[in-house]
């Protein structure tokens, strides 16, 4: 072993004795392995081409370099303790969040579905069951159950708001107001029928029952215009006649 390898030793033994963090520590332990290894050969290497000065300075420099390698080991040792119980904190507090997280998705489902179940509407039912709820609700209208029918006719549209009998069920219900003398909630609901449903069978029996409510109200002038319209749009059906008839009487 030469002086410029025992120097390079020394150095080296210096700068491991300083400041080491926790991320260093694995690669640290490496060089002190290797470190170990080569105070081991300068051990077994004989002191021949040295002269007995050199020969005291590199004992003495290989003794205090072995309890620095020492001191260090045991840093390294203490360091790695750390790393091993920062690794079992930080699962526990892993843990404990993973379980915090846990229970607060849990009590969120369970108030979402809790606010859910109050403001949400029915289901809507099933498409063959609409057939049944609009006869059911007709038969209640002919027996003169204006508001029973009225209820009925209200719960088809919301159990089955895309079934064909929607247009029909809003006709039914304006006929609802009009027996019953609502005849402002009459012409309301034979909008609906004239604004969103064009190609309705009860479209000419909405305008013409439009035409009727606005007479009842004293409205001449809305009254007769719906009438001209009946005429004009539905020339040749059975409203179409009865508007002709009572354009002559108000005239």
């Amino acid at each position: 072993m030469t002086k410029r390898n025992l120097k390079h030793l020394l150095i080296a033994a210096l700068f491991l004795s300083g400041c080491i963090t926790t991320g260093d520590a694995l690669r640290l332990q490496g060089e002190i392995d290797d470190l170990k290894t080569e105070l081991s050969s300068f051990k077994n290497e004989s002191s021949q081409g040295l002269t007995q000065e050199e020969t005291q300075v590199l004992r003495r420099s290989l003794a205090d370099l072995a309890v620095k390698v020492d001191e260090l080991q045991g840093e390294i040792n203490r360091l790695k303790g750390m790393v091993e119980e920062d690794k079992h904190l930080s699962q526990e507090v892993s843990d404990k969040i993973d379980l915090l997280r846990n229970d607060y998705d849990l009590r969120l489902r369970e108030q979402e579905e809790r606010l859910s179940s109050l403001t949400s509407t029915p289901p809507p039912g099933k498409a063959e069951d609409a057939p049944g709820a609009y006869q059911e609700a007709y038969d209640i209208y002919k027996k003169g159950d204006f508001v029973r029918a009225q209820a009925n006719f209200e719960n088809l549209l919301k159990e089955f708001p895309s079934s064909q009998y929607v247009d029909n069920a809003h006709y039914w219900i304006g006929e609802c107001f009009y027996s019953r003398g609502d005849y402002k909630g009459a012409i309301s609901r034979f909008a609906e029928v004239i604004e969103k449903y064009p190609k309705s069978e009860k479209l000419a029996p909405a305008y013409l029952k439009s035409a009727l409510a606005f007479l009842k109200l004293g409205k001449d002038k809305e009254g007769k215009l719906f009438l001209q319209e009946v005429i004009k749009k539905f020339p040749s059906t059975e409203q179409a006649g009865i508007a002709r008839k009572k354009l002559r009487q108000i005239e």
